[in-house]
């Protein structure tokens, strides 16, 4: 995959509103699957993809806990979503 394309890929996942929630949600902390369920009212499978997602292009890893996290692509890309605001 090029840059050009990750790039891309990138803007496409932050475009949706509940990813964005998510990775706001963790830059606070880290949290597991049930605890964003309820802060952001989704159903877990709904907030299952999601971060799916979100950690297919590396911006949300799991640990061994089942506890999700920003990488620092994710911070990285918060802050500048924060400049277009």
């Amino acid at each position: 995959m090029s840059t050009g394309e990750r790039f891309y890929d990138l803007l496409f996942e932050m475009s949706n509103e509940h990813r964005h929630n998510i990775m706001l949600l963790l830059r606070e902390e880290d949290m597991r699957l049930t605890s964003i369920s309820k802060e952001l009212d989704l159903t877990s499978p709904e907030i299952s993809r999601h971060v799916s997602r979100l950690s297919d292009t590396g911006l949300v890893p799991s640990d061994v806990e089942a506890f999700f996290s920003l990488t620092p692509l994710g911070g990285m890309v918060l802050t500048l979503l924060q400049e277009f605001e």
